[in-house]
C-alpha cells in the first residue's frame, strides 16, 4: 500500500546510499572493503522481508575489463554477485600488492585471496 511504502522511504535511501558508496570503491581500503560488506550485508537482511525482484529495480554495473560496457538486471541475485565480484576482486588485488618475500607477507596474502 501507498501508506505501507512511505514507511520505508528512508529505509529505501539508506540502502541506495550504501549501494551508491559500495559502487564508488575503486582502489583497495579498508573503508571500500567495509562499504562492499556492510551494503551485501543489508541485501541480505532485505531480501526475505522485501520482494526486490518483484518491485524491479533495476541494478546497473559496469564490466571491469571493458569499462564502457554495462549490464543492468533486476535481480538481487546479480545485484549481490557483482557485489561479491568486486568485493573478490578487491581482496584479490590487495593481496597481490603485498609483498611476498617474507613469511609473514605470505600468509598475509594468502587471508586475503581465501
Amino acid at each position: 500500500s501507498k501508506e505501507e511504502s512511505d514507511r520505508h522511504v528512508d529505509d529505501f535511501r539508506s540502502l541506495e546510499q550504501l549501494r551508491t558508496n559500495a559502487i564508488k570503491v575503486s582502489a583497495p581500503s579498508d573503508a571500500g572493503k567495509s562499504a562492499l560488506i556492510e551494503y551485501n550485508t543489508q541485501l541480505v537482511l532485505a531480501e526475505p522481508r522485501v520482494p526486490i525482484d518483484d518491485i524491479k529495480i533495476s541494478f546497473t554495473w559496469f564490466d571491469a575489463f571493458r569499462p564502457n560496457k554495462n549490464a543492468v538486471q533486476t535481480t538481487l541475485a546479480f545485484e549481490r554477485a557483482a557485489l561479491l565480484f568486486n568485493l573478490a576482486a578487491l581482496e584479490s588485488h590487495t593481496a597481490a600488492m603485498l609483498p611476498r618475500h617474507t613469511d609473514e607477507g605470505i600468509k598475509l596474502a594468502c587471508k586475503h585471496f581465501q
